[in-house]
């Protein structure tokens, strides 16, 4: 990361002009006075991002060299009683889900100078938005992939009554993990799906539970001044209305127009400033994604669960995360793709036995969380031949 001298807000190496100030960006050590210094037992090596709250670091441990992610609360928010409750509330939030798509806080403290700040899992990884950034769209296969398992930490956070309540692309970081199992993925048109070995895949981590809501808390009904919970290309009707009363179906809106951008590369709506992005949230339909983009990677399903997913009504979205989980786990394709997925894998070549169908297959797969779709574990010996 680059740090602006004026503003000391961070940005990525291939951006060379501080966009607020104009300023010449440097590296973090020739800005930031923290870097070199310690907090507990951890040195800050470098910036990892900024934010409106506060600072995050790369660490190294003092005595056995492991890297840990530090925030550290802004000075100007550090007499702001609200806002330490709230970077307490994230440790604890994160703490109290345990889930593998969750980053980890193992600690919270507070530095020499007086500022709050927790310590966390390091994710070497690339957040969403620079995917996007770079690729603009996903296929299909990949997005499910990401999008499931972002539903899949949700779940479990909503099951602890904690609801995000900022799910952005910003907010959650891709590890490129070494692939280990056999996928059937779709061709163009109607030709026959292919296996093969999947050779890497993405890891989610979910981040940044700090505006996170905990249900029937006192916090959770604590805001900032001046301080809006939530991004508003990502918002829910009812948060940009001012609702105060929302649950976890916020999050399954986020998550449905995050899938949306995954597969068109464009938002649900254009607007030229926030007030106006909120406003769309509340009042326009939502248009097809083949719409906006004629040539993205879309089944009927897909576009059936976004749509529901995005609908102004709580009430007429999906339930929750697994009622969202388990209609994403249909939009691969539809009953003609099954189709030749199952003439697919009973071709010699193939060498495919099948103990059982693949429904229930899929089925598995998505009930614990897995990370590739449509997975297929191939036999080392042929079936053997059936009797005349």
């Amino acid at each position: 990361m680059l740090l602006c001298p004026r503003c000391k807000h961070a940005y990525r190496p291939s951006q060379r002009v501080c966009p607020r100030d104009k300023e010449e960006l440097r590296p973090p050590a020739e800005v930031d006075s923290r870097i070199g210094t310690t907090i507990g037992n951890h040195r800050l090596v470098d910036v990892l991002g900024t934010g409106g709250m506060g600072a995050v670091y790369l660490a190294e441990h003092l005595y056995i060299g492991t890297r840990a992610a530090i925030k550290i609360l802004h000075e100007q928010h550090s007499m702001e009683s609200d806002a330490v409750a709230r970077l307490l509330q994230e440790a604890r939030a994160a703490a109290a889900i345990g889930h593998n798509n969750i980053v980890a806080v193992s600690d919270f403290g507070e530095t020499h100078d007086g500022l709050a700040y927790i310590v966390m899992e390091y994710v070497e990884g690339r957040p969403l938005d620079a995917l996007l950034e770079d690729e603009t769209v996903l296929p299909l296969f990949r997005a499910i992939n990401i999008v499931n398992q972002i539903g899949s930490g949700l779940a479990a956070a909503h099951e602890k009554a904690i609801v995000h309540r900022d799910l952005k692309p910003e907010n959650v970081m891709l590890v490129e993990a070494r692939g280990r199992r056999q996928i059937v993925r779709r061709s163009p048109g109607d030709a026959p799906p292919t296996v093969e070995m999947e050779t890497t895949y993405d890891h989610v981590k979910i981040l940044d539970f700090g505006v996170a809501k905990i249900l029937d808390a006192d916090l959770s009904r604590r805001t900032l001044s001046g301080f809006v919970i939530g991004t508003p290309q990502y918002m829910a009707p009812e948060t940009a209305r001012g609702k105060s009363e929302v649950d976890h179906r916020i999050d399954v809106y986020a998550l449905g127009v995050m899938f949306y951008e995954m597969l068109t590369g464009k938002l649900p709506f254009d607007a030229s400033t926030p007030m106006d992005m909120m406003l769309a949230h509340c009042s326009k339909p939502v248009p097809p994604m083949l719409e906006r983009n004629p040539h993205a990677e879309v089944t009927p399903r897909a576009e059936r669960l976004v749509q529901r997913a995005l609908a102004k009504s709580p009430d007429a979205r999906q339930a929750n995360m697994r009622e969202f989980l388990a209609e994403l786990q249909e939009c691969y394709g539809d009953e003609n793709f099954l189709r030749n997925v199952e003439r697919a894998t009973h071709t010699p070549a193939q060498r495919v036995p099948r103990p059982r169908s693949l429904t229930e297959d899929l089925k598995e797969l998505f009930a614990g969380g897995g990370n590739e779709i449509l997975e297929r574990a191939f036999a080392d010996d042929p079936p053997p031949p059936k009797k005349r």
